[in-house]
């Protein structure tokens, strides 16, 4: 998608296909920091260390939004960019402390904190979608 769109920039692309490399990492190092435990007797250390992992793409992520807002040249297009982030991180914030409350018992069934990302992503992209939208 990001790859074959003309209408993006090349520096959108490439954050676009960056992002997206690091969300996929983020999936595949949380099933592996969550499935390997349940397999394989762990030491303590290795086993902290390993539950850290799925942070690294996050931080990477966190890292290539900055680096796109810093070069992108039209400050119209960072001010939507920037906007849609705000409403992500926004929506990200009520949902994590409504969920918290709903599972505050410590249910084994209440949400992982790491579907965080993912609601941050999609209300940021559809924020974007609208903003694009609207202003075209």
């Amino acid at each position: 998608m990001f790859a074959r769109n003309k209408h993006l920039s090349p520096l959108q692309r490439r954050s676009g296909l960056r992002l997206a490399g690091a969300l996929l990492l983020t999936m595949l190092l949380f099933f592996i920091a969550h499935d390997l435990p349940a397999h394989f007797t762990l030491a303590t250390t290795l086993l902290h260390l390993l539950q850290i992992l799925p942070a690294i793409p996050v931080a990477a992520m966190v890292w290539i939004v900055g680096q796109y807002l810093v070069r992108e040249t039209d400050e119209f297009i960072r001010m939507i960019v920037t906007r849609s982030l705000l409403w992500g991180l926004g929506v990200t914030m009520v949902a994590n402390i409504v969920l918290n409350v709903l599972f505050a018992g410590g249910s084994a069934y209440g949400p992982s904190q790491i579907f965080d990302i993912d609601i941050f992503f999609a209300t940021s992209f559809f924020v974007l979608l609208i903003e694009i939208g609207r202003n075209q």
